[in-house]
């Protein structure tokens, strides 16, 4: 465990000196740490607390699917999350200093990753290490896709295939020279990348992790359908949903479940089968504990009795209730990958793609798990495509309703179409808040730290 501090401490090194000179210098102090090794780079991958935690949350916080009272927004202390809130064009009130975990994190992910990918180049393959060598290089470029495919949801326009050569997409770090000046790069460079970087560590990495914070096959497929949905491109999407689900299709019957506990789903440490890939979010306390947060009476009331998810993921009484349904199995908010939402991809991409028969039996799989066995469960139906998208917007936000940023993702790709853009609203001490369907308030403003720092173009909300 010392040698792990020592080797992360060198790679915080390493992407924190503002000038070559300072590395050198630190270089020279403690050359018996800089990492070198598959050992190290394993290390580096393997430090759960920055690879496998704090990514972005600020969809969930902007989202609807809760609110909070007026005593608890007054109490926040931090301006951004009060304006994340209430959909401030401004969140950082004029401040040109203020930087963002939501930002910042991910970037460090990526900054670990190009350290292991560039020092995987100077280890010499053998037939000994090649397995060792594969794995680390795949886990990698994971790593790495899956920090970019994040950002693109908050610090990006919503994907459309007429202007992504022109719309501007993040900085693409790929190596880990910190003066290396971030340059932002299109949609299309955006998601190229994130595609590039899946597909490359495909054939790299097992089936299975040996731990679900560890990337596989399985997760990379998931996240390649994640991306193609976004993309519209739901022919690729579906391709791929079924490579992950081939791999496993494990769903929880939730008849099985107790509700006597806080926390009715498996916690992560002790094996929850759905995940597949396992990741926290960066939350807010103030408005994500549940003393604070009131789950929106529309998605409250859009379960039916029969549906096992309405205690399953809930507790308190109505108004005042709470969700407790995170795939952690604890007060964590999970960001990861798992079987449940690559049901509800596939179900989409069915739909999308003209089989509503077939889409709409995939999703009973889904549901079925979900319903009181005491209870006759009644198939789901949908004359045309209309129908059939709305049946799946629904049972997306019932199904994962605080995970990750998915709903906030859900509006920004459904609002591009008129037949299911909506509006949302938020009376803030008694003042109403409004936020139309493709709003530019859909796309997050970069820190202006950042801007400060690289000259960067902001986001225009």
């Amino acid at each position: 465990m010392k040698t792990l501090k020592l080797i992360l401490l060198m790679a915080v090194s390493i992407v924190s000196c503002k000038k070559q000179d300072e590395w050198l210098d630190k270089k020279s102090s403690k050359s018996d740490v800089v990492p070198s090794t598959l050992d190290d780079f394993q290390a580096i991958l393997d430090n759960t607390d920055i690879m496998n935690d704090y990514y972005p949350y600020l969809g969930q916080v902007s989202a609807d699917n809760y609110t909070i009272s007026d005593p608890s927004y007054n109490s926040i202390k931090d301006y951004k999350v009060r304006n994340l809130y209430s959909w401030q064009s401004d969140i950082y009130e004029g401040s040109i200093t203020t930087s963002t975990r939501e930002w910042s994190a991910p970037y460090e992910i990526i900054s670990y990753t190009n350290i292991a990918l560039e020092g995987l180049n100077k280890i010499s393959i053998t037939e000994s290490n090649l397995n060792r060598w594969n794995n680390i290089k795949g886990s990698a470029l994971f790593f790495r896709a899956y920090a970019f495919y994040n950002l693109a949801q908050l610090f990006c326009k919503p994907y459309d295939s007429t202007t992504t050569a022109i719309d501007l997409g993040i900085p693409l770090r790929l190596n880990s020279d910190v003066n290396v000046v971030s340059v932002r790069s299109t949609i299309k460079g955006t998601y190229d990348q994130i595609i590039n970087d899946l597909l490359q560590a495909e054939s790299l990495l097992p089936d299975m992790g040996q731990y679900k914070t560890r990337p596989s096959k399985a997760a990379v497929y998931a996240l390649l359908a994640k991306t193609y949905l976004i993309m519209g491109d739901y022919q690729d999407s579906k391709k791929y949903v079924e490579m992950a689900l081939k791999i496993d299709d494990t769903l929880i019957d939730y008849n099985d479940l107790s509700t006597s506990k806080t926390y009715s789903l498996p916690n992560f440490k002790t094996g929850n089968p759905e995940v597949l890939f396992f990741s926290f979010a960066n939350g807010y306390s103030v408005v994500n504990s549940r003393a604070n947060q009131i789950v929106s009476s529309e998605l409250y009331k859009s379960y039916d009795d029969g549906d096992l998810r309405k205690n399953i993921f809930y507790r308190g009484s109505f108004p005042n209730i709470s969700f407790t349904g995170n795939q952690t199995g604890n007060g964590g908010n999970f960001s990861g990958l798992a079987t449940n939402e690559l049901y509800l991809i596939k179900a989409e991409c069915l739909f999308r793609l003209g089989n509503i028969t077939n889409g709409l039996e995939f999703l009973d799989r889904l549901l079925r798990k979900r319903w009181n066995k005491k209870l006759i469960y009644k198939p789901c139906l949908a004359k045309n495509e209309d129908e059939a998208l709305k049946l799946i917007i629904s049972e997306r936000r019932k199904e994962l309703p605080f995970t990750s940023n998915l709903r906030w993702e859900d509006l920004r790709r459904f609002n591009k179409d008129s037949r299911f853009a909506i509006a949302l609203t938020k009376i803030i001490n008694g003042k109403s808040y409004t936020l139309p369907p493709n709003d530019p308030r859909y796309v997050f403003p970069i820190p202006p730290i950042e801007i400060l720092k690289s000259n960067i173009q902001q986001n225009i909300r």
